[in-house]
């Protein structure tokens, strides 16, 4: 009878940081390559612990790892987001191989052993190691592919944009051909093949309103969906992957963007056509109407972490107003000090910092001796970015409707 003990341990290890993306077999140990540093991890058993493997690096803003596939002989191949493929011999050191001539920007969903290592491209285009080079495979999934796996004798990859399953067969090493099957999962998130079939994993979606342009979370439990073309705002209840939609609350004529305050009483909405901030209260897991503010052309909205401050955008008036609050009664207190032309997405980064897209980048704002200023400006991206997001250690992410 095999006895099996438990071990639990740091991943990654010595205070590190980053997330395993694969496991696989590596020499007589596992290895664990990581995102989104370019590092790896050997598990070793004789010292039951993680110990830091050299990797090759290589250069660009994203060099970590998205996935990793082993090969008949121990060694293993670690795939990156973009870039070279990192082979990891079983003893040695790591070879960086690159990728041909015209591969240079594919980006990489995943990676397989299938009789040899292939890497499938989120284009849809496969690759696999051929005598000591990475070479392009005749035939490809034909459209964006988002995960990888194998069964050994054939390559599998989620096809999002068709919701099917894309089934790949090798006539040899270097060509195959795909077929194509409708997928029970119109969301898959994973793909796994075996010797006994393949399985997706994924979700199915549910229509909650038709037309929405702002959706948040709130206290635990509670969501708010705003459709401004209904004029009215939803109520969501429930946990993942279940939300109850309550009977929408009627606004002020079309409510665009909304925000919650952290202790989960009060949600903030507003309506550009109407010019308005409206004030709503959670009472009773009900939305209530409490107070209505009048602020010209208000475009997105965004609440400080401590809900005494709200800041909102006015494009026509290249202005951002600052609302204020004392025991839960809102009033404008003045605009953000300083130039923004035409401010569109907004991100509030703390108590007294936030940042704000204008016509052709973003600006930084900080609360500074009780005022809000614009403290620095970043120019030149090429589009206004109509949405901002944070990964809460300092990068800021911006989205248009033109460049990149």
């Amino acid at each position: 009878m095999t006895t099996f003990t438990q071990a639990t341990m740091a991943f990654p290890p010595n205070s590190q940081t980053g997330r395993a993306v694969s496991l696989v077999p590596w020499s007589s140990s596992l290895l664990l390559p990581s995102w989104p540093n370019r590092a790896a991890y050997e598990f070793q058993p004789s010292v039951s612990g993680l110990v830091t493997v050299t990797v090759p690096q290589s250069s660009g803003a994203y060099r970590g790892y998205i996935g990793a596939a082993p090969d008949a002989s121990g060694n293993a191949w670690l795939l990156g987001y973009t870039g070279a493929v990192t082979f990891m011999p079983a003893s040695g050191a790591g070879v960086l191989h690159a990728l041909p001539g015209g591969a240079s920007g594919e980006i990489f969903a995943g990676a397989a052993y299938c009789n040899g290592p292939y890497f499938a491209a989120s284009s849809g285009d496969l690759y696999t190691s051929s005598a000591g080079n990475i070479v392009a495979v005749t035939g490809n999934f034909g459209e964006a592919t988002r995960q990888f796996a194998s069964d050994g004798t054939k390559l599998y990859g989620l096809l999002p944009t068709s919701s099917k399953l894309g089934v790949f067969t090798l006539a040899n090493a270097t060509s195959g051909s795909v077929a194509k099957f409708s997928s029970p999962i119109p969301s898959g998130s994973v793909v796994a093949g075996s010797s006994s079939g393949v399985a997706i994993g994924g979700w199915t979606r549910g229509l909650l309103a038709s037309g929405a342009t702002s959706l948040i979370l709130g206290p635990s439990g509670y969501a708010a969906l705003a459709t401004p073309s209904a004029n009215n705002i939803t109520l969501l209840t429930g946990i993942d992957p279940g939300w109850t939609a309550s009977a929408p609350v009627t606004a002020t004529g079309a409510p665009v963007s909304i925000g919650w305050s952290s202790n989960g009483t009060q949600l903030l909405a507003t309506d550009t056509s109407n010019s308005k901030v409206e004030v709503f209260t959670l009472t009773t897991g009900a939305l209530v109407s409490a107070q209505t503010l009048t602020v010209s052309g208000a475009a997105v909205i965004g609440m400080t972490p401590d809900t005494s401050t709200a800041l909102v955008t006015q494009p026509s008036r290249n202005s951002v107003t600052v609302l204020t609050s004392l025991a839960n009664v809102w009033s404008a207190s003045g605009t953000v000090s300083g130039t923004v032309v035409a401010p569109s997405g907004l991100v509030m980064l703390g108590d007294t910092t936030a940042a704000v897209g204008n016509a052709s980048g973003v600006s930084f704002l900080d609360f500074v001796n009780n005022v809000w200023t614009v403290q620095s400006t970043i120019s030149g991206l090429g589009f206004a970015p109509l949405s901002l997001a944070t990964d809460g250690n300092g990068t800021i992410f911006a989205a248009g409707t033109t460049g990149r």
